[in-house]
């Protein structure tokens, strides 16, 4: 699960931080369905049908051949706009045959090359504009971000169309995707929190699956021109669509810009969380899991790594990821004082994080300490003991209001930022989240009750849910 720079930067390792409390939603209210209303422009035969999500400002259209479109319009940079497009898939799709086919197509689309336009025709389209195309991998999804001015835009959106729908690749073009997709992977490796995050993950999901760990980067030097076309034609040519649009720009503008370049795809299934289900079901195992081993990645680490955790929802099951993220947020604030007061793991430092999985039921919530390697059986202990305190006895409501309030102030900051909503429309059908529980996040942060978080930390905390992992640096 490793993503290419940007998407890296807003979604993946935003997700083993306290920061990812923006990112899942909570349930929308009563009421307050997405509804049916009279087109907001007359889109011809293009779009067929459209919805307005009032509490978030967001307009939803699907497009005659199956294209999800969504539109939010944000000033907080003016004349900036902001559209993320994103085909079902990725790296679920693949196999040991074809692991990190996707990354490298992504590198492939950072350069745009088409067989419709001539590469000296593109270039004349982009020079002199403010305007840059990205391509991004993730666990479900192959991306192209374009983002620039509203004036050249279009521009972008439609090179970026062309090399998906008709993609050149040539030897040139492949010696430096592999080059930059391997340097991607070498930087994962090199990564301490890497050290950590994959034997989490292969704590949790089946031992032989290749989809949690990173590619290989000498068998993607060995993958041909003619294949990573194919997998961009895979997805774009028939995989469920979704494209968001979000920036200084009116919705009416926005869905035809979008309809009138990507209506000319060849139609395909409506995004939806079906759409991969099979794809993320994987052998169900059973906890507790517990391990403790040597950091064997490329990065060395000098502390040791205690965490401790529970299988948790999945991230469409918003309101409960955000109960389980504010328990597990006073969890670790009191376990760092107490480390403190006992003296244990030397300068201790203790995070939380819920991380999401392209997985059915593999997400985890966990508490983890960095501490001093020779106390890690001590503080595992002692973070054991404190888990179950919570679990016993509650948490009081001003204890809990003290975590509840820095969780909204991040998710409030999260949700002004154009780049963020981009990321989480382009995905949002397919991961099954109503743009309106987008935008609530602080509201229902600060709403929070200790007995409904007390409530879900049970529900989750099981023993067969249980989790224990130690990482101590290598010998």
């Amino acid at each position: 699960m490793i993503g290419r720079s940007f998407v890296t930067t807003l979604l993946v390792w935003t997700a083993a931080a306290a920061a990812i409390a923006a990112q899942p939603t909570a349930e929308k209210a009563p009421g307050a369905r997405p509804e049916q209303i009279a087109r907001v422009a007359e889109p011809g035969d293009l779009v067929v049908e459209m919805q307005a999500h009032r509490r978030s400002g967001v307009v939803s259209a699907w497009l005659v051949n199956g294209i999800r479109v969504h539109h939010r319009r944000m000033t907080v940079q003016p004349d900036q706009i902001e559209v993320m497009i994103s085909f079902a898939g990725g790296e679920l799709l693949e196999c040991p045959e074809t692991r990190g086919l996707s990354l490298l197509c992504a590198a492939l689309l950072d350069r745009p090359s088409s067989r419709a336009i001539a590469q000296e025709d593109i270039r004349q389209r982009l020079e002199g504009r403010d305007v840059l195309i990205e391509g991004g991998a993730m666990h479900d999804s192959l991306l192209v971000r374009v983002s620039g001015a509203a004036a050249d835009i279009r521009a972008g959106i439609e090179v970026a169309a062309s090399a998906l729908s008709s993609p050149l690749v040539t030897e040139d073009s492949m010696v430096i995707a592999r080059t930059a997709a391997c340097d991607d992977v070498k930087r994962t490796q090199n990564d301490a929190r890497w050290s950590v995050t994959e034997p989490l993950l292969e704590l949790v999901t089946p031992i032989n699956e290749c989809r949690n760990k990173l590619a290989c980067t000498k068998r993607m030097g060995m993958y041909t021109a003619e294949q990573a076309t194919n997998w961009v034609v895979r997805h774009a040519g028939s995989s469920p669509c979704e494209i968001a649009i979000v920036g200084d720009i009116e919705a009416n503008e926005a869905i035809a810009m979008i309809a009138e370049v990507f209506a000319k795809f060849p139609a395909r299934p409506r995004a939806s969380p079906a759409a991969l289900a099979q794809q993320r079901a994987v052998p169900k195992q059973h906890g507790p899991f517990a391990k403790n081993v040597g950091c064997k990645g490329e990065a060395k680490i000098e502390e040791a790594h205690v965490l401790a955790g529970f299988l948790s929802p999945d991230p469409s099951e918003v309101q409960e990821v955000r109960r389980l993220r504010a328990g597990a947020r006073v969890l670790a604030k009191r376990l760092e004082v107490r480390l403190r007061e006992l003296k244990l793991g030397g300068d201790p430092h203790v995070s939380w994080t819920y991380m999401p999985s392209p997985f059915a039921g593999r997400s985890v919530t966990v508490v983890a300490a960095s501490v001093t390697p020779g106390d890690a059986e001590s503080v595992k202990r002692v973070m054991q003991a404190s888990m179950c305190e919570l679990m016993d006895n509650g948490l009081p409501a001003d204890e809990l209001a003290q975590s509840t309030e820095v969780l909204a102030r991040v998710a409030a900051a999260y949700e002004r930022d154009p780049r963020y909503w981009a990321a989480i429309l382009a995905r949002s059908t397919s991961g099954g989240l109503d743009p309106e529980q987008i935008s609530d996040g602080p509201e229902t942060y600060r709403a929070m009750k200790p007995d409904e978080v007390l409530a879900a930390m049970r529900r989750a905390c099981t023993i067969e849910n249980r989790l224990d992992l130690v990482v101590r640096p290598a010998q």
